[in-house]
């Protein structure tokens, strides 16, 4: 068992271990497992957010990726450092607020 404290990152590990179909997930796949716990349903967010993305030209093509490192590199932006990035790391250390 995890603790509590356990990083996003060692969580997502294990659970990348752990996956019996032998298929590397994706960071928006390890998002949606990490948010699940939080009572909040990423992929259903996704998908709302797509349709309205997809009815703009310049927007159309965007991917669930695409969006995740669009908002973590806004969220990087706001750190002390003032480095901006938007790796596997910074995105699977997204909070949900």
């Amino acid at each position: 068992m995890l603790k509590k404290n356990t990083p996003r990152e060692a969580v997502c590990q294990v659970f990348e271990k752990v996956n019996t179909g032998g298929v590397s997930l994706t960071v928006f796949e390890l998002l949606t497992a990490t948010f699940a716990a939080d009572k909040f349903q990423l992929r259903e967010d996704w998908e709302k957010r797509e349709k309205k993305l997809k009815n703009l030209s310049v927007l159309g093509n965007i991917y669930s990726t695409d969006f995740l490192q669009a908002v973590t590199l806004v969220a990087t932006r706001q750190h002390p450092s003032g480095t901006v990035s938007c790796t596997r790391k910074d995105i699977l250390n997204l909070k949900l607020e």
